[in-house]
Formats: C-alpha cells, sequence, structure tokens
C-alpha cells in the first residue's frame, strides 16, 4: 500500500499552481501536472479527486488566509485607512499568481470567494458602523462588492508593492475617507 507523502502533495501543489498559470483551469494538464510533479497520473489521483479538487486545493489555503486577514485589519475609521491598506496591498502583491489564477479560473471558484469576500467587508462596515440611520440591508453589500470591483481591477494592472498600496490607500480614502460622516448624513435615507 502505497502512502501519502507530504512532500509530493506539496510538489503536485505548486507544480498545479503553474500549470494553472500558464494554461489556466480549462487548459492545465493533470497528466502534465503528473509528470512535473515527478509521479504518475494514477498516483496524481490517490491525492486529489479531480482537477476541480487539485484547483480548489491549491487556492483555498491563500483565499482563507485573504478573509482571515480581512477579518483582523480592515478598517474604516480614519486612522485605519492607511494601515488596511497598506496590509491588503502587502497581501495581494504577496501572491499574484494565486490572484491571477482565482479571477481568470472558473466562475464557481471565483463567485465563492467574492461571496465569502464582500460577506466579511459587508460584516466589517456593518460594525463599523453600529446604529448610523442606514435602512437598506444591501447597503453594505453594494459598497463590498464595489470595492473588491476596484480592488481587483488594480490587482489585474500587476503593479509593484509600494505603488498597489498607494493605489489601494487612495482606493479606500475614496470609498471610506469620512464615512462616519457620510453614513450619519444619510439619516435614514439609504
Amino acid at each position: 500500500m502505497q502512502y501519502i507523502k507530504e512532500s509530493l502533495r506539496r510538489k503536485i501543489l505548486e507544480t498545479a499552481l503553474e500549470e494553472f498559470d500558464k494554461n489556466g483551469f480549462d487548459g492545465a494538464s493533470m497528466r502534465a501536472i503528473a509528470e512535473g510533479s515527478g509521479t504518475s497520473l494514477g498516483n496524481l489521483y490517490r491525492y486529489f479527486k479531480n482537477k476541480d479538487d487539485l484547483y480548489a486545493r491549491c487556492l483555498d489555503p491563500i483565499l482563507v488566509e485573504c478573509i482571515e486577514l480581512t477579518e483582523r485589519a480592515f478598517d474604516v475609521s480614519e486612522e485605519a485607512i492607511a494601515f488596511t491598506a497598506y496590509h491588503m496591498a502587502k497581501y495581494v502583491t504577496s501572491y499574484p499568481r494565486e490572484f491571477r489564477i482565482i479571477v481568470t479560473g472558473p466562475a464557481k471558484h471565483y463567485n465563492d470567494f467574492l461571496e465569502r469576500f464582500a460577506s466579511c467587508i459587508s460584516q466589517r462596515l456593518r460594525s463599523h458602523a453600529g446604529q448610523a440611520g442606514v435602512m437598506n440591508p444591501g447597503f453594505f453589500d453594494a459598497i463590498a462588492l464595489a470595492f473588491i470591483s476596484s480592488l481587483r481591477g488594480i490587482m489585474e494592472n500587476g503593479h509593484s508593492e509600494p505603488r498597489t498600496a498607494d493605489y489601494v490607500q487612495e482606493l479606500m480614502r475614496f470609498m471610506f475617507g469620512n464615512f462616519d460622516d457620510r453614513l450619519n448624513s444619510l439619516g435614514g435615507q439609504a
């Protein structure tokens, strides 16, 4: 009986990331991933059920970490915007390949991540807003999706980490600068 080896599992994941980045999800070949990992195709399937499973396992750690970072560090208070922007930019520029793969991959995986990420940001905004007079239950969801869409545009341009941090900070200041005042000015009109 052959045992699962952690070193081979890691090699398969790294090879798969290269293959998904180079050829996209649809063009990626399980055979090429097996060969690049130094194992047989049959053995590859002992580690991962199929290409979809392999794809998800390649990206899940990065996406989970992104959500956890957002839960810990996403803050729109005036004194925290620069800090939040710096950490978000540092994170996305640390994993450009992985984010490129997720945004160009199967819609199902991107939509799952988008839903989790947007929900997390929306919750952080709701928490920050407290008892502000916003009546529309989808208000913070819409802001979160607009922010993520804009963030994706910044990431897709492949800027350096400092430039990305500047752009993310600029985006955050535009969207969230004086957030409390703007929320309070709604006075229940949203």
